[in-house]
């Protein structure tokens, strides 16, 4: 049965400056840069869907795409699954849609506007018969093709930079009936350690099947008497199927030994979560930290001889330096180079995305047998590839991806 339900929208994500690290590819936008084009719920007021059914049945709606420039341009579309951040909110950045990614199909992969132009995509999704009760969350996610062009180019220039790709992303949210309740789970709490030093990590769960919209609290860090963390908690959309590790720094630089984590959270209509978690920071943590972060942690029952030895290894350092900056700065006679003759150019082969085979698509760089077949198969759904970019709407091809493939296929 094909149920068509109203759209209710709750909020929109503007998502500027996808951070892609990509060999040979510059930074094609600054993060604030405006995007030319904006994509909204047709006629709806507000910017995301909410789409309720039941398992087994099919929903729809659609997209208006405004050209908000002075120039023609080209907006390529891509279904998508969602996640929740660290702190929160949804997020987009696995390129293979997961489950609720899958559900929707989108008329068309990208759509091209006149300046000024605005333009429908419809879009329909199947709640599969044994779709679990309660939310489910995935998005449409839309680029302008001149920014992922700009990538292929930079990907061609050498070098490896770290490339930024201005999008807009639309959460589709949807609500399968049946019986559903929201909770927050406690996975456990532990000290980690980065470049910017010891933080304590709080994972947590969503064990339940609906969106818990904030959670707040407050956590503090103790070793007896003293009080070394006090850090109030502020989480915000929180989707069901979800974890995330959420991040509490530490204050200063910890010392070996074992500490006591405390605190409670409370999620909007979930029940309350109380946390009193042991956490160890052992000789190997200390390592850890003085590696990534160059922060040297207090050890535990060191003898005082162990702390002037760090001294004397740097006095010794410093003394090696001298000599070999010595040695570089004596003569050393010229060599005459001998000139090698260069390997023979290799010719690759382009194929036709609308006509290769899945053997030919298979010998492509990062594609392999298994990304071919997928490839085949969205060419059987969706009809012809209009241009390279169309490759976006293939599950696995991301920006980076197709920038690999890009001057090796050609869409006819």
């Amino acid at each position: 049965m094909h149920l068509r339900q109203p759209l209710r929208a709750l909020a929109v994500l503007p998502l500027a400056a996808l951070a892609l690290a990509a060999p040979a590819a510059a930074a094609t936008k600054p993060a604030d840069a405006p995007l030319g084009f904006s994509i909204a719920p047709v006629g709806q007021s507000k910017a995301h869907f909410e789409l309720e059914g039941r398992a087994g049945q099919t929903v729809d709606g659609a997209v208006a795409i405004r050209n908000r420039t002075s120039k023609p341009l080209t907006v390529v579309l891509r279904r998508q699954s969602a996640g929740t951040a660290a702190t929160g909110g949804l997020q987009y950045d696995d390129p293979k849609p997961g489950e609720a990614g899958r559900w929707l199909k989108l008329e068309r992969p990208s759509v091209s506007l006149a300046p000024g132009a605005v333009r429908e995509v419809r879009f329909s999704a199947r709640i599969p018969a044994d779709a679990r009760a309660g939310d489910h969350f995935g998005g449409i996610v839309a680029y302008d093709s001149a920014d992922l062009e700009r990538v292929r180019r930079g990907q061609r220039s050498g070098g490896v930079r770290l490339n930024f790709v201005s999008r807009f992303a639309i959460a589709v949210q949807y609500r399968v009936a049946g019986p559903a309740t929201p909770a927050i789970s406690l996975g456990g709490v532990r000290i980690d350690t980065a470049p910017s030093g010891a933080s304590v990590i709080v994972e947590l769960d969503n064990t339940g099947q609906l969106l818990v919209p904030s959670t707040r609290g407050r956590i503090t860090v103790t070793r007896g008497e003293d009080t070394l963390v006090g850090h109030q908690v502020e989480i915000g959309s929180f989707i069901p199927d979800s974890s995330i590790g959420y991040v509490i720094p530490w204050q200063g630089t910890p010392a070996e030994g074992t500490y006591r984590v405390r605190g409670f959270l409370h999620p909007e209509n979930a029940p309350a979560i109380e946390i009193d978690e042991e956490v160890t920071f052992g000789r190997g943590d200390t390592q850890a930290l003085a590696e990534r972060s160059g922060q040297q942690a207090v050890r535990a029952g060191l003898p005082w001889w162990a702390w002037l030895a760090p001294v004397l290894l740097a006095a010794a350092g410093i003394a090696l330096l001298v000599r070999v900056h010595r040695r570089r700065r004596r003569p050393v006679a010229r060599r005459t180079a001998v000139p090698v003759a260069a390997p023979p150019a290799f010719v690759a082969t382009v194929v036709d995305l609308n006509s290769a085979t899945e053997a030919q698509l298979a010998q492509l760089p990062r594609v392999g047998p298994a990304a071919a077949r997928r490839v085949i198969e969205h060419r059987d759904e969706y009809g012809r590839f209009e241009s390279v970019d169309d490759l976006l709407q293939v599950d696995g091809f991301d920006a980076e991806r197709v920038a690999l493939v890009a001057e090796r296929v050609v869409a006819r």
